[in-house]
């Protein structure tokens, strides 16, 4: 009688944890992030900074400009006695 009690005990304290993660998971607060960014996208809105501005001109990126100058100072640097 006593192991059939365990039993159900045990099988009652599983079933709880189980129940407590799962209710953990759905209602953590990045689930609720997620769902909001979600909800903000369908609905047209913006939800990244990159979706406010718009994009850059080739002709005024400077991504070329520091590529060559992070190279320069690499080469520089290399020149220079430890």
């Amino acid at each position: 009688m006593r192991q059939k009690i365990w039993l159900v005990v045990v099988l009652a304290f599983v079933v709880l944890l189980a129940w407590l993660g799962y209710n953990w998971q759905h209602d953590s607060p990045y689930r609720q992030v997620q769902r909001e960014l979600m909800r903000l996208q369908q609905s047209g809105e913006p939800t990244k900074f990159s979706d406010l501005l718009p994009p850059v001109p080739i002709g005024q990126d400077g991504t070329v400009l520091y590529k060559h100058a992070i190279a320069q100072l690499d080469a520089a640097k290399r020149k220079l006695p430890g």
